[in-house]
């Protein structure tokens, strides 16, 4: 196993340098402080090749910019998601139904008979709930629509999501989504100190899911999505361009 260095400036750390008591190493070149945990490397990761891109991964150069990507494709992860949308926002949409058809009648909209809503007292669909009930209805509904939604998020992120690192001159973006829909962090390139697989701060199945971490002047993490052999290329090729 290859001698840990600053991820700084890249000198190698002697025994000297490191405070086991505090659990740090200072950098005898440029006085950073770095973690002892993050000097730590995983074998699995040490193992991989850069070089052997994957398949649902690419590297590749644009001028003054490298841009590297992960797919989150999966099929397994499609059917699943599939399933679990569909039922929970069939159930949601029940109760979306009865709460639309009232609040069109509280605006004064006439609905047809054959709109998909209970009858209220007067034959005609969802027209016997209060406009205060109304309200409460939409504010309770909220929450289970809002995970609704994000289950067809995760939905479009099996069938054509990726995770992807634009590296500029003195910057980068790290950017998770489908297309042109994407949800965008930037970070300077200087501030980065670590590049490792990180956990995730909520958790599935009472246990938190691995994730591309980058320690710059905040922590990024994404990745979450990827199968474990896409995570870990993506690690080991970003360590590779913003460490060097």
């Amino acid at each position: 196993m290859p001698a840990p260095s600053c991820p700084h400036c890249r000198t190698v750390f002697g025994r000297d340098d490191m405070n086991v008591a505090e659990a740090v190493a200072v950098c005898p070149s440029c006085a950073s402080v770095t973690r002892l945990a993050d000097l730590a490397d995983d074998p699995v990761l040490a193992a991989v090749n850069p070089a052997d891109v994957p398949v649902g991964c690419d590297r590749s150069s644009f001028a003054n910019e490298v841009v590297i990507s992960a797919s989150t494709r999966s099929v397994a992860g499609a059917i699943g998601a599939l399933a679990i949308a569909a039922f929970w926002n069939g159930i949601v949409s029940i109760f979306v139904l009865v709460a639309t058809a009232s609040t069109l009648h509280h605006l004064g909209f006439t609905l047809p008979n054959w709109f998909p809503a209970p009858s209220g007292s007067n034959g005609q669909n969802g027209l016997g709930m209060p406009l205060g009930v109304t309200i409460f209805l939409w504010i309770f509904l909220t929450p289970f629509i809002t995970i609704g939604l994000a289950m067809i998020a995760g939905l479009f992120m099996c069938l054509a999501g990726s995770d992807r690192v634009v590296i500029r001159d003195a910057d980068a973006t790290v950017s998770t989504g489908v297309g042109p829909l994407r949800y965008s962090r930037r970070f300077q390139l200087n501030d980065v100190q670590a590049v490792r697989i990180g956990q995730s701060s909520w958790t599935q199945n009472d246990q938190s899911k691995p994730q591309v971490l980058i320690v710059a002047d905040r922590e990024i993490k994404f990745g979450s999505m990827l199968p474990e052999q896409r995570r870990n290329w993506l690690v080991a090729a970003l360590r590779e361009e913003l460490l060097g």
